[in-house]
């Protein structure tokens, strides 16, 4: 373990293979697929942390009906990703052998409009829309005193089935982990972030920062907003109470 002066210049590669010589040449005990107690692993979570909380630009892609609802209720909803449709976050959000339930959403922190988000949410029918959140909106309501928990209704409505003060709720922004699998060698999984050395890692390593991981094929310079809490369909999460403008794209 390094001192915290000269831990706050490694970068993700320094700290994976920190967490990788807690693993393999400590003596430290470890449940067999969890490594969430360890130092180690909690030190790159803080570094994924410090990245998400540095971009100027957070945006929010959605269909324009979830938009609306953004913005008449100002508050972002986050899942707990049974229902997404990328299958790979979808099963890794919530690993069984986790302490945390997760609840989270996607925003890009591209300085430029992502063509493939518009695609995705406005190419079929033009019905997309997005907010740029900015960092200080998003930090400020990092501090809300109270998280609501609940479902949507058959008519799409937020129903709260309980509130929970911010000291039993973890919420965070972080960036995500680009990866990919490592060519002959395995279970081995290459792991980086824009502009950083790439990192290869376990199988065991790897599983324990899938809800921080995205396939390199699918990357746009996004970040995951995770909140853990009370074991629900969904969290309700305030970001301001003034309106937002959205940008919004049609169909040419």
């Amino acid at each position: 373990m390094a001192d915290k002066g000269s831990k706050n210049k490694k970068k993700l590669y320094d700290l994976l293979k920190d967490l990788e010589k807690q693993v393999y040449e400590s003596d430290e005990l470890t449940h067999s697929m969890s490594l969430e107690n360890l130092s180690c692993h909690q030190d790159v979570c803080q570094y994924l942390s410090e990245k998400g909380r540095s971009h100027q630009h957070y945006r929010y892609y959605s269909s324009a009906g979830r938009i609306l609802r953004v913005l008449s209720d100002s508050s972002v909803f986050l899942t707990d990703g049974l229902k997404w449709n990328d299958q790979f976050d979808s099963g890794k959000f919530n690993p069984p052998y986790s302490g945390y339930k997760r609840f989270g959403t996607c925003m890009s922190y591209s300085k430029s409009e992502s063509i493939a988000m518009w695609m995705l949410y406005g190419g079929k029918d033009g019905d997309g829309a997005m907010i740029d959140f900015s960092r200080e909106t998003l930090l400020d309501a990092l501090r809300a005193p109270q998280f609501e928990f609940g479902h949507f209704d058959k008519n799409g409505s937020f129903v709260a089935d309980k509130s929970l003060d911010a000291n039993k709720v973890k919420i965070d922004l972080f960036d995500v982990v680009y990866f990919k699998k490592a060519d002959g060698q395995g279970e081995q999984f290459c792991l980086s972030l824009p502009f950083e050395p790439q990192a290869t890692v376990s199988k065991l390593i790897f599983d324990n920062f899938g809800p921080f991981t995205k396939h390199e094929g699918g990357a746009d310079k996004k970040l995951d907003t995770p909140v853990s809490g009370l074991e629900s369909a969904c969290t309700r999460w305030r970001p301001g109470s003034s309106p937002w403008r959205p940008s919004r794209r049609g169909s040419a």
